[in-house]
């Protein structure tokens, strides 16, 4: 596992620096190459790993190296491209720039670094994302007609997500019209059989590679789309406002129709394994929703907490339903009915926002994102599976470990770490003597043990994966062990 950094670097057994492109190797924790690079063509956009060579993108041109040696291949002439992305499966390079509010595609040939679509193609927007397709090369550009004013506002489509898929060999996009997305795409999915994809918004979509639309018409849903989640019986959707399972090849409700609830700060869910439903917190309370034909029920409406705060995480544990906020805490047993709650009040306006509400829900969000953003990469581009967030960890630890690399070992021992803290939560309060951590048994609501920071302006990081506390104090930093 390579990583890649643009600045100075010391080279080993010289002692000097130089300026130009440092490869480490995150296995043994060294520096392995320096891509030297002049001050007039600096690093500017993100660079790609091909093989045994690095592709950068520079204020001039952009230039691969041999990883081995350091020499210089080939160089390709695209000014101040902010991305490279290879595909190794056909030996394609492309190289993409932002100009004027617009992005230019250039395919390189990974031989002789020769322009094989000499002029880019231009296409409107900033470039948001783009996935390798059997059909050709998606892309997604975000065009923003916010800032105009006048008979320009007028005249300007509404900021809006546009969908190019471009040819392999001409770069020409093959659709004679792109599909109307009415806002900005914030989920993006290549299947086997076409494109599909969700509005922040509101909406989900499915476009053919031929650009046709593979639906009757696009689904209307809520807006902020949270979550997208491949299912036996298809995917599952969960908005701010509504819930369903969709029909891939119909695009129409599997349920019959979706549930509806009050527009909500926050919505989360989980799968109940033993029960075979699924549970889905939101302003109206936790609903459950049965996997194989759809039923639902509202459980409980009685998930008031306090400071006014709805639940931001559900989690199955062993002795019932855990709801958990940043100040909150409440056990449901698996019939809805409340078994305890536990409330700290926050530290006042003055102090940081409320610490992580329990060690695996920042890390469940960020895993989750990464994998359906890499898809790509590692399995399929399609809508992942869906798994509740322990489940979920202990499948990629797993997954993570089974590969023979020292350094994907290490990553995946902190994966393997979040269960150390996985049976506590930490909440931010007032305790005697100041403000200070509070650490909350998730079963029984039980006060652990108390951290006091006393500073009214904690600046404090937290490493969620492994448990720990960093505390900054003046030019001392502290370090606690979330775990004991």
């Amino acid at each position: 596992m390579m990583f890649v950094v643009n600045g100075m670097h010391k080279e080993e057994g010289v002692g000097k620096y130089k300026q130009g492109v440092g490869l480490y190797d995150l296995k043994i924790g060294k520096l392995i190459k320096i891509f030297e690079r002049k001050a007039a063509n600096l690093m500017v956009g993100r660079p790609d790993i091909f093989g045994n060579n690095i592709i950068i993108p520079g204020i001039k041109n952009v230039e691969c190296y041999d990883i081995a040696t350091g020499a210089v291949k080939w160089t390709a002439a695209v000014k101040n491209a902010t991305e490279i992305s290879s595909n190794e499966g056909t030996n394609e390079i492309y190289a993409f720039r932002t100009k004027g509010g617009n992005t230019v595609v250039y395919k390189i040939d990974a031989k002789s670094g020769s322009l094989l679509w000499a002029e880019g193609n231009k296409l409107k927007g900033n470039l948001d994302r783009f996935e390798f397709t059997k059909a050709g090369l998606a892309v997604v550009t975000a065009i923003d007609n916010s800032g105009k004013k006048g008979l320009g506002k007028l005249a300007s489509a509404k900021s809006q997500s546009k969908i190019y898929l471009l040819d392999n060999k001409s770069g020409v996009d093959l659709w004679e019209k792109s599909p109307k997305t009415k806002g900005f795409i914030s989920h993006f999915y290549v299947e086997d059989d076409g494109i599909l994809f969700g509005v922040a918004t509101g909406g989900i979509n499915k476009i053919g590679f031929d650009g046709v639309p593979l639906w009757k018409k696009p689904l209307k849903t809520g807006a902020n789309i949270q979550l997208m989640a491949r299912m036996p019986k298809g995917v599952l959707y969960i908005s701010e406002s509504d819930t369903d399972l969709i029909n891939m090849d119909t695009g129409e409700s599997v349920f019959g129709n979706a549930i509806k609830y009050k527009k909500s700060k926050s919505v989360a869910s989980t799968f109940d394994e033993q029960r075979n439903r699924f549970l889905i917190t939101c302003s109206d309370g936790v609903y459950e929703i049965d996997r194989d034909n759809g039923e639902y029920n509202l459980l409980t409406s009685n998930t008031n907490f306090d400071e006014k705060e709805e639940p931001t995480d559900i989690e199955i544990r062993s002795n019932g339903i855990l709801l958990s906020a940043s100040q909150n805490l409440m056990m449901l047993d698996f019939n809805g009915n409340e078994n305890w709650h536990v409330y700290h009040r926050a530290p006042g306006k003055s102090a940081f926002g409320a610490i992580m509400a329990g060690a695996l829900t920042a890390v469940a969000l960020t895993a989750a994102v990464s994998h359906a953003a890499n898809a790509g990469y590692l399995k399929a581009s399609g809508v992942p599976s869906y798994n509740s967030t322990v489940r979920f960890h202990d499948k990629q630890a797993d997954n993570w470990a089974k590969i023979a690399d020292q350094g994907f070992q290490e990553l995946a021992k902190r994966f393997k770490a979040t269960k150390a803290t996985e049976n506590a939560a930490f909440i931010l309060t007032n305790i005697d003597g100041g403000v200070g951590l509070i650490k909350v048994d998730k079963d029984s609501g039980d006060t652990l043990n108390e951290i006091l920071i006393k500073d009214k302006k904690p600046m404090y990081e937290v490493d969620e994966i492994a448990g720990f506390l960093y505390f900054g104090k003046g030019s001392t930093i502290l370090v606690y062990d979330l775990k004991k």
